[in-house]
């Protein structure tokens, strides 16, 4: 498959941003991104696909961006979340929502993003903190000491910790997913150019 099977650019002309104009969060006045990386707004997307359906947009739901790797002929889904109140469900909502919307936009099937297509969503660390439910290292107090540990050993391991259950998406709908703060992803980005 040619990573111009996933592009919609023609249609879509006015959606291309950097990922730092994307990730921007008017509530807090910040970028969640500094990378200046081109992708699509996909909410902007969504808007556009939704209105030459003649339908409102209030019940579909979108990730923010959608970055097309050519040189992998990747796609990558990617939500930033910088606020505390978000639910696992909504992020279900717009992983499912953006998959199906992409998929007809594209002229793509499932089995095309099970194997060319990630999900990331990138977090603000400090307004959601590993829970001590989701922590596999449970006996051990809360505090960021213990994060970076765990972070370490996980690398270590060649393992990655996949936060509010999307670990079981990967091999249905995504060939991978990621849950990544704000320093983790920056990071993702330089090993990805």
């Amino acid at each position: 498959m040619d990573s111009e099977d996933f592009v919609f650019s023609s249609d879509y002309p006015d959606a291309e941003k950097t990922l730092y104009d994307i990730s921007y969060d008017s509530a807090h006045d910040l970028h969640m991104t500094k990378s200046n990386i081109l992708a699509y707004d996909f909410d902007k997307i969504k808007g556009d696909y939704t209105r030459k359906l003649h339908k409102s947009e209030d019940g579909v739901d979108s990730v923010d961006a959608i970055w097309f790797q050519a040189e992998k002929c990747k796609v990558v889904f990617i939500e930033f979340k910088n606020g505390e109140s978000f639910s696992p469900r909504a992020l279900k909502d717009k992983m499912r929502d953006s998959l199906l919307i992409n998929c007809d936009i594209t002229n793509r099937q499932i089995t095309d993003t099970r194997r060319n297509a990630e999900f990331i969503v990138v977090y603000n660390k400090d307004a959601k903190p590993i829970k001590k439910e989701e922590n596999v290292f449970e006996i051990v107090q809360d505090s960021k000491s213990r994060d970076k540990i765990k972070s370490y050993f996980l690398k270590k391991a060649d393992a990655e910790f996949i936060r509010w259950g999307l670990e079981k998406y990967i091999g249905v709908y995504f060939e991978s997913v990621h849950t990544f703060n704000q320093e983790e992803f920056e990071v993702y980005l330089k090993e990805c150019l």
